[in-house]
């Protein structure tokens, strides 16, 4: 199966964004995916047995599906952090690290220069650790709610790390019931750990009266000055 993701769904520039990297290699899920390198966007890729590859045939990412056990694990994790509203979501996005000085302002998930995004540009709330942002989806679409797990999820690592950009290397995301397009949601997530330059979190995407929808747990890699 060949498939091509559009410079729309782009996270860093020239390559795609982590949450549609994972709903191109690993559907609705359950699943945890790996992000092995950049994917480029507007580029025949090839998926094969779980795997996400380049031209060359080598593997960009791969998916592994949750067993049962662990995706309810993971979805008590979700219901697990604390409860916000959507007006408190949208006033801790007006806090985010991001709001100025945004790395990738054309990513898909939270880039603010992006017409066709999400805007999931996550803030302090203020309390318990938790970061959050409301936002309007525009369907209910595998790219729509993992890219919608993805970037709040960096948002507690990013404000201890300001200016220092962060990049998705592993995601594994659980969807419990359809989001509603066109009607007002939120994202709710806090930090989990760090281990070097890896750090570790826990994202849920909740309907305006609370109800879990989706949840993911991420791994991200602080980048090098460098870039590396």
């Amino acid at each position: 199966m060949s498939v091509v993701i559009p410079a729309r769904l782009s996270g860093p520039p020239g390559n795609a964004n982590g949450g549609v990297i994972a709903a191109t290699v690993a559907g609705p899920g359950p699943a945890e995916v790996t992000i092995r390198r950049p994917v480029p966007v507007e580029t025949e890729l090839a998926i094969r047995d779980g795997r996400l590859l380049d031209p060359a045939g080598a593997v960009l990412a791969e998916a592994r599906p949750l067993p049962a056990g662990e995706a309810a694990a993971l979805a008590a994790e979700g219901e697990a952090l604390g409860p916000v509203t959507i007006d408190e979501a949208q006033a801790a996005g007006k806090r985010s690290p991001l709001a100025a000085g945004h790395p990738f302002p054309g990513c898909y998930g939270c880039g603010p220069d992006n017409p066709e995004g999400l805007h999931c540009l996550a803030g302090p709330v203020g309390r318990e650790g938790l970061s959050a942002v409301a936002f309007t989806p525009p369907d209910d679409s595998p790219e729509t709610v993992w890219a919608a797990l993805d970037c709040p999820s960096s948002a507690p690592h990013m404000a201890e790390a300001p200016g220092v950009p962060h990049v998705l290397g592993r995601i594994a995301g659980v969807h419990l019931a359809p989001l509603t397009a066109g009607e007002p949601h939120l994202v709710v997530s806090r930090a989990t750990g760090a281990d070097g330059r890896r750090r570790f979190s826990v994202s849920a995407i909740r309907a305006a009266d609370g109800r879990t929808l989706a949840v993911a747990r991420a791994t991200w890699v602080a980048l090098l000055p460098s870039g590396g």
